[in-house]
């Protein structure tokens, strides 16, 4: 008998059950555990030697065939029937086939979306989502209104009748004089976790060039800029380096911690440490129309 039992397996490979019987099956053909015609008395026939008939099957009657399958899973003497073999090797050829298939479902899925992913952004969020163009900063950094101006009241408002009030809702910078508004400006306030104090505050000092005591660069002997954005709280400079604050044009302090307004960058929402930024023409007219005194009032 030469590889009957190979053709055996090939045979019920391809049998309407498939894979899921293949363990079952193959011992059945060979008459052991199950397999076999019932007997008379009871039991089944060709039931109690299934060691040599797989043996037989791939190498004689007492072969290497016939060790290699009575010593699976053998350890405490049992036979394959005894153990359970037949659901042994069933239960691992359904487990590689469910991780056969989950891996095809998988990769399905990630090629699916890839290839869906722009269209489904389209529908969402319009094409332009898919067909963006990059727009230039200054476009992004104009979003506020601009400043505005009342040229009457230019002869008229002057550091001793001016005042300044701040909406940090509104992000806007109020100079008036009385009642009247002689400027209107955007500003950047404290972001969140450095909110600006609201509150009522006059300016304690004036200062053209100021630089921030706090946050800055650190700079090699050459002014280089090796750290950009550090915290003079938090951080420590690299050896060779210096601290250089953060340039701080027409300053003017409220607080005792820092606090004022100045130039800085104005991205439309509040983005600083705590203090008001402002556009650089505005900051310098509000700075010629300020004094040390001048009463400040900010609000929601």
């Amino acid at each position: 008998m030469e590889f009957d039992g190979i053709a055996a397996v090939d045979s019920r490979i391809e049998g309407e059950r498939g894979w899921g019987g293949f363990g079952e099956r193959f011992f059945a053909s060979l008459g052991g555990c199950g397999g076999g015609k019932p007997r008379e008395g009871g039991g089944q026939e060709n039931a109690a030697e299934p060691e040599e008939r797989i043996g037989d099957h791939f190498k004689g009657e007492e072969g290497e065939g016939a060790d290699f399958w009575r010593n699976i899973g053998n350890e405490d003497g049992l036979s394959v029937c005894e153990r359970g073999g037949g659901s042994l090797i069933n239960r691992h050829l359904k487990s590689m086939m469910r991780l056969q298939f989950l891996g095809s479902f998988v990769a399905f899925w990630l090629i699916s979306l890839s290839v869906m992913a722009p269209r489904a952004q389209a529908q969402i969020w319009g094409s332009r989502a898919v067909n963006a163009v990059m727009r230039p900063a200054g476009e992004l950094l104009n979003r506020q209104d601009p400043l505005r101006v009342n040229q009457a009241m230019e002869g008229l408002i002057t550091p001793a009748n001016s005042s300044v009030v701040i909406s940090l809702g509104r992000q806007r910078l109020y100079l008036m004089m009385g009642d009247e508004v002689y400027l209107d400006a955007p500003i950047s306030s404290g972001k969140a976790g450095h909110a600006t104090p609201k509150g009522r505050f006059a300016v304690m000092e004036k200062d053209l060039n100021h630089r921030s005591s706090i946050y800055g660069n650190f700079v090699d002997g050459s002014g280089r800029v090796v750290r950009a954005g550090v915290s003079t709280r938090s951080d420590v400079a690299p050896s060779g380096t210096r601290y250089q604050g953060a340039p701080m044009k027409y300053f003017c302090r409220l607080t005792s911690s820092g606090v004022g307004f100045h130039v800085g960058i104005l991205p439309g929402y509040p983005a600083s440490h705590g203090c008001i930024r402002l556009p650089e023409d505005a900051a310098a007219l509000i700075y010629a129309k300020m004094a040390v005194g001048t009463k400040v009032v900010i609000t929601d």
